[in-house]
């Protein structure tokens, strides 16, 4: 396949440049003919390998992407023509090259669904697979508000942990920071000053001394060492081993467990919700939500449930059986099973925990700020009491002669 940077005027008169991948020129041309563009030239466009993406396609662009396309096609626009202007409105290059192949793709007669399986790098499966939905049901626009709400969603609570989150980092910054500069800078010149007037120090200022003179000595060790098990540390993360003891560790954590199994529920809940919507049967939706809730260890423990569900257990009692669910959200599965109004449910459900979440998220950014707080406030009394007491008995001494 080529790659082909091409200009050319479209059928209503404005002015269309892009990308294409094709066998040859004759195909190009062949595509805009049929298409009714007027091609006014075209060149061979190098491949160009970027090891650095400042301009990085995220769930904000979905959402931008979603919300133009149900603008449009509720307008009674063509889904290739939607997106041929949708994608004149994004300023990243990339995204609006992608948008206008899957423009052309449609043209030549893809699917939408196939067309993005090309892109697998910049739609997440969730998009693909509701897409695919909507293909199968007939029901794009109301899919696209789900694929809006979601995201929409995943953004919030994204937001809403930085805010939460900023200031017990920057507490912590701001605390190694003074520890540095105490430790290289205050503590080596008073204990210069204690030596060469023969200070007594107590037993608290010796250890805070030895520390202090242990870290200057050796701080280009200590930094090298810590960069050298931070990198290993993300290099193992990022094995399979290594995903699947991070994944397991965030749902048993103390402070943080019931904070991220809350969200996991919310976002099984909502995309559950969304699939069952549909109409899909109840294995492939509880399939596909697993796929999606972006954790390898509660992935692998819905799989187990499914199995169970296959061999003839209900939804709630499946879910039950890998004992990580809330209680109430297993209660609450077991009675809308018999009283048939499982979507529903799902939705309430998901809305309850979005907000549980926010609220405990605020919680432990209560409980965090303090701690902080009270860790550097017990530094630096610990920093006056063992080198102010022996500056004190120094001056005593001076003042006695």
């Amino acid at each position: 396949m080529i790659r082909y940077k091409f200009v050319a005027r479209s059928p209503t008169g404005n002015i269309v440049k892009g990308y294409l991948k094709l066998e040859n020129e004759e195909e190009l041309k062949k595509v805009m003919y049929e298409q009714n563009y007027r091609l006014i030239r075209y060149r061979k466009a190098k491949e160009k390998k970027q090891i650095f993406t400042f301009k990085k396609i995220t769930k904000k662009h979905l959402v931008s992407l979603a919300e133009k396309l149900v603008m449009l096609l509720k307008s009674g626009v063509s889904l290739s023509e939607s997106l041929d202007i949708a994608a004149e409105s994004f300023t990243n290059k990339k995204f609006k090259e992608i948008i206008q192949d899957l423009s052309i793709q449609i043209k030549k007669g893809k699917t939408f669904s196939s067309a993005l399986y090309e892109y697998p790098k910049y739609f997440p499966e969730f998009f693909r697979t509701m897409i695919s939905l909507a293909e199968q049901s007939g029901k794009l626009i109301d899919i696209l508000n789900y694929i809006i709400d979601y995201y929409n969603y995943e953004i919030q609570i994204k937001k809403k942990i930085i805010s939460s989150l900023f200031y017990p980092i920057l507490l912590v910054i701001l605390g190694l920071a003074v520890l540095i500069v105490v430790s290289i800078v205050i503590i080596p010149t008073f204990a210069s000053i204690f030596k060469q007037m023969n200070v007594e120090v107590p037993l608290i200022t010796r250890i805070i001394i030895n520390i202090s003179n242990f870290i200057k000595s050796n701080f280009i060790y200590i930094l090298i060492g810590l960069i050298i098990i931070i990198t290993l540390m993300i290099l193992f993360f990022h094995t399979n081993k290594g995903k699947y003891i991070n994944a397991k560790l965030k749902t048993k954590m103390p402070l943080i467990k019931n904070l991220y199994v809350n969200n996991i529920v919310t976002r099984f809940c909502k995309s559950l919700e969304i699939l069952l919507h549909s109409g899909m049967p109840t294995v492939i939706c509880l399939q596909t939500s697993a796929n999606l809730i972006g954790n390898c260890y509660v992935e692998e423990e819905l799989y187990f449930s499914i199995d169970l569900i296959k061999r003839g257990d209900s939804l709630s009692q499946s879910l039950e059986s890998i004992n990580l669910f809330p209680k109430m959200l297993i209660q609450t599965l077991m009675i809308s099973e018999k009283t048939a109004s499982l979507d529903y449910s799902l939705q309430i459900l998901a809305k309850i925990y979005e907000e549980e979440s926010k609220h405990r998220l605020q919680r432990i950014s209560n409980i965090i700020e303090p701690l902080f707080i009270l860790f550097i406030s017990g530094f630096v009394v610990l920093l006056i009491v063992a080198i102010f007491v022996p500056l004190l008995s120094m001056l005593d001494g001076i003042g006695s002669f």
